[in-house]
């Protein structure tokens, strides 16, 4: 369940909120629009520490009777496939990500529709997210480059 302080992180996808930890905070969440996407479902996560990326952190995706879990690496991509809404009637995707005492809920695809998402979690207490992403993010996921080359756009943006 996410407290009250739960937030939009990004105003292109409102129905995704973030929820800091004392260690941990989502910096980022990115959102490629379904034209831009590649007509990927993915999802992208990547660690940041002192500014730079890190991984092997674990964190759980959790969805209505599963939890999976992951660890952070440099070309992890999470599929979406089943997660539908309508954010047009007030729904939120069903996917949750938990990264230690931070979480980030409400991922999954608007209208059916293939979209990407990439998460910057940042494990060095950084006190503000990041501004939303600048259309030249969304750019460079829709090149298909990989998940490492817009990471490192986005937090050094």
């Amino acid at each position: 369940m996410l407290h009250s302080t739960a937030r939009v992180i990004n105003p292109a996808c409102p129905w995704v909120l973030a929820q800091a930890g004392v260690n941990v905070k989502i910096r980022e969440v990115a959102y490629i629009p379904a034209e831009l996407s590649g007509n990927r479902n993915a999802l992208y996560v990547v660690g940041v520490k002192n500014g730079a990326p890190h991984y092997g952190e674990p964190f759980d995706m959790v969805l209505p009777g599963s939890i999976d879990h992951f660890a952070i690496t440099p070309n992890l991509v999470t599929d979406m496939a089943g997660g539908g809404f309508d954010p047009g009637k007030g729904q939120r995707g069903p996917f949750k990500f938990v990264f230690g005492d931070a979480s980030v809920d409400g991922f999954g695809l608007p209208l059916n529709r293939h979209v990407a998402y990439v998460i910057v979690v940042d494990y060095g207490g950084a006190p503000a997210p990041a501004p939303p992403p600048t259309p030249a993010t969304a750019q460079l996921a829709a090149q298909q480059l990989d998940p490492q080359t817009v990471v490192l756009h986005l937090i050094s943006s």
